[in-house]
């Protein structure tokens, strides 16, 4: 072989090192950034399954929530720092951030 045959496939060679790099980054980096988000697939009755079904509106109890609330008034060992607006709107986020939906 002569040298720019070898100079050809070395940087060939480093250029296809570089591209896998690139990619492991990358998906490493969003793996990184993301952490875990399990989405639960609804059943569509197909008969196909799935490991999960997301739950039905009507099987969420949302009275949960006013229940923690008064455990944290009649519990919490600083009551004074309870804000029940704060809180409201802190559930209110939780909610859009559990969609993932930057809009």
């Amino acid at each position: 072989m002569n040298s720019n045959t070898i100079r050809n496939a070395s940087i060939g060679a480093l250029a296809v090192m570089v591209a896998v790099l690139l990619v492991a980054v990358g998906f490493l980096g969003r793996v990184a950034t993301e952490g875990d988000r399990t989405v639960l697939a609804a059943d569509d009755g197909s008969g196909g399954g799935s490991a999960a079904t997301a739950p039905r509106s009507d099987d969420i109890d949302f009275d949960l929530l006013g229940e923690i609330l008064q455990v944290l008034k009649d519990d919490f060992f600083e009551p004074d720092r309870i804000d029940l607006h704060y809180l409201y709107e802190g559930a209110i986020n939780g909610i859009f951030d559990a969609l993932d939906d930057p809009f």
